[in-house]
């Protein structure tokens, strides 16, 4: 009797313990920043200290930043709230967290400091 190898399904690698650090506090964030932003419609990014923003997540915020930003969701058979989202006077957001500091940029400008 031979017996099969058997090829195992490739998986992709989980995220860094830093980016699950990030999605348990960037609802804090956003929810903090709509008690404060004026401007109601924008694009956050939040990264922990050291963390840096990606060469897509550079160009969705100019893009944000210019009014030019459209995104399709990706749709997975789930229930999305839309097929496209469309930004044109939109703020583009990155918040910095280090421990429960976080100091926040809107378009490239220092806006909002505040601790979670």
């Amino acid at each position: 009797m031979s017996l099969k190898k058997v090829k195992t399904p490739q998986f992709p690698d989980l995220p860094k313990k830093i980016n699950r650090r990030e999605e348990k506090v960037d609802g804090l964030v956003a929810k903090r920043l709509v008690k404060l932003n004026i401007n109601p419609n924008w694009l956050l990014e939040v990264k922990m200290k050291g963390n840096k923003l990606l060469s897509h997540q550079k160009v969705a915020q100019k893009q944000v930043q210019n009014g030019t930003f459209l995104w399709k969701p990706p749709d997975f058979g789930a229930r999305n709230p839309g097929d496209y989202i469309r930004l044109g006077d939109a703020d583009a957001i990155v918040c910095v967290v280090d421990g429960k500091h976080v100091s926040c940029e809107t378009n490239g400008i220092p806006s909002h400091t505040f601790r979670l």
